[in-house]
């Protein structure tokens, strides 16, 4: 029987001399009971403290954790940096089975990765992670806040279970809130908002698939900034500057691209492809066009 651990590590940039890392602040895990009840343990690092040692127990949490509980499957949210600080704590991840169950659900809905604030709101988390830590005192159910591992990874549990007992009503939720949540309040007009009109990079520039793709990644590195500090911000933006999406989606801008409909673009065209033909974005260019013009 599949055991599920769902995690989440916090972190934050770290500068020693000339080397810049990601050091873990905390990490928690949180899983069903036979008897479906939520659980959670949440485990804090000290920031302080030399790399190499939060590794070390960090590996130690995991290792503890998979002996007492038979762990055999993880599931994470956006599991990109997760598992390079795992990788880095010398955890062998092939003994597990490993999802990113943002991607899982983005590759359902048009493959746009809903962000866990949005996914709070449509799986209305804060309300659930309620019902299911009623069996807790108060004090011990108050640290599930967003931004937190604890909060996220209990949030990463409830999102997985709901969503497979309920696909089909939330693929049509998401495709909604995606196609129509683009407003005043949304992040990405937020943080691309200027004076003047912007040119639409699908109705300007000719872009395959893998440049489409490229473009996506690089406006989620550009955003990922807005939740830092300043300082936190300079960093980060140091690692990434050299990154060949962030470059390009800084270009883009630079030239007075639209970034901040560039999904909404996509969506649309995507609506429309599906229900005018049946078919994706992704199908329009495997189309063999030579094909077609010589029948």
């Amino acid at each position: 029987m599949t055991k599920i651990a769902y995690l989440d590590l916090e972190f934050k940039d770290k500068k020693n001399g000339d080397n810049r890392y990601k050091q873990p602040t905390e990490l928690a895990y949180a899983w069903f009971s036979n008897k479906k009840y939520l659980n959670f343990k949440t485990f804090h690092f000290d920031y302080n403290q030399d790399i190499k040692l939060v590794l070390s127990e960090l590996k130690k949490v995991i290792i503890d954790a998979t002996k007492k509980y038979n762990f055999d499957t993880l599931i994470f949210w956006d599991y990109r940096q997760d598992l390079k600080i795992l990788e880095q704590a010398g955890i062998d991840l092939k003994v597990f089975q490993i999802e990113d169950l943002q991607k899982n659900i983005a590759e359902i809905v048009n493959n746009n990765r809903l962000s866990l604030v949005y996914a709070d709101k449509l799986f209305n988390l804060s309300d659930e992670l309620i019902k299911e830590t009623n069996y807790l005192k108060k004090e011990n159910s108050l640290p599930l806040k967003l931004h937190t591992a604890v909060g996220d990874a209990t949030r990463i549990a409830i999102i997985h279970r709901e969503f497979y007992k309920h696909k089909e009503k939330y693929i049509h939720l998401i495709q909604e809130y995606l196609t129509h949540s683009y407003s005043e309040n949304n992040p990405v007009e937020k943080h691309y908002k200027k004076e003047g009109s912007k040119k639409s990079i699908l109705q300007n520039i000719p872009l395959n698939l893998e440049q489409i793709k490229r473009i996506k990644e690089g406006i989620l590195l550009l955003l990922s900034l807005d939740k830092l500090t300043e300082e936190e911000k300079q960093l980060e933006e140091d690692f990434i500057k050299k990154n060949k999406n962030y470059l390009l989606v800084k270009k883009l801008e630079e030239n007075n691209y639209d970034l901040a409909n560039f999904t909404t673009e996509l969506l649309k065209i995507n609506r429309f492809l599906n229900l005018n033909f049946n078919i994706s974005l992704k199908d329009l260019y495997e189309i063999d066009f030579s094909q077609l013009v010589n029948k």
